[in-house]
């Protein structure tokens, strides 16, 4: 494992392979501001938190073009991006990655303004327990796929969770996610708006649904349900909120 501590690094075309460590990042442990990482691929590294990479209280981090495959850790299989700000974070390709735990590709908690994940892919990932994929908290999600990702416990695509700031999940598709309990997508503790996205073929195998809000307010508009399963709650579950659904199929 790398670790970065020099301000406005730059790494580029670089391909990390088989990289570890007992902590966090098991490619790269990032503690600078304003580094910037593009159109490079990360496969098969491990570590604790954080299999490929690990960033923690940072400014002006830019991820860019990049893709990771088959990268293992017991909590946040591919990439941990904890207490970020003015961060750019997109065109990320998640392919095969595996948490023991929690959070089977990526884990994006952001600070100060609410961040932006955008134009990123989510493939076959896998939780041992909850988070199949992504758990963000004060990120907006756009244009995203999330696309055969398995919880063995809740949320096998997506759990958003933020503060004071409202957040969006737009643009976004998500087909044949499996989890045992709870929902293809998670919204708690947050305003919201979900609109513009298409759930197809989706399943949870429990007490479920294709999206489950424990939140404040939010508003599910323009989107598309096809052939999503659950053994109960049905296709939206509103457990604690003020919701409205519109405008939708």
């Amino acid at each position: 494992s790398i670790t970065v501590t020099a301000n406005d690094i730059i790494i580029n075309n670089t391909n990390f392979i088989n990289g570890s460590t007992f902590a966090n990042g098991g490619a790269l442990y990032i503690r600078s501001n304003n580094a910037k990482i593009a159109n490079s691929t990360f496969t098969n590294n491990t570590a604790a938190t954080g299999g490929a990479i690990s960033s923690v209280s940072n400014a002006g981090l830019t991820l860019g073009n990049l893709t990771f495959v088959k990268n293992t850790a017991s909590d946040i299989a591919a990439v941990e991006l904890y207490g970020v700000s003015n961060a750019q974070i997109k065109d990320l390709n998640f392919i095969g990655n595996a948490a023991t735990n929690n959070c089977g590709a990526l884990s994006y908690i952001g600070s100060g303004n609410a961040q932006t994940l955008s134009d990123c892919n989510f493939i076959n990932n896998t939780a041992g327990n909850n988070y199949g994929a992504v758990y963000v908290s004060n990120v907006n999600v756009e244009s995203c796929n999330f696309i055969n990702n398995t919880a063995q416990a809740d949320y096998s695509a997506l759990y958003m969770a933020s503060g004071s700031n409202a957040l969006t999940l737009t643009k976004s598709n998500f087909t044949g996610n499996l989890a045992n309990n709870r929902a293809t997508v998670g919204i708690e503790n947050a305003k919201a708006q979900v609109n513009n996205c298409n759930f197809t073929d989706n399943e949870v195998k429990a007490s479920g649904s294709a999206i489950y809000v424990n939140a404040q307010e939010v508003i599910i508009s323009n989107n598309i349900f096809d052939k999503n399963e659950a053994g109960a709650n049905g296709t939206v579950y509103f457990a604690s909120a003020s919701g409205k659904i519109l405008n939708s199929n």
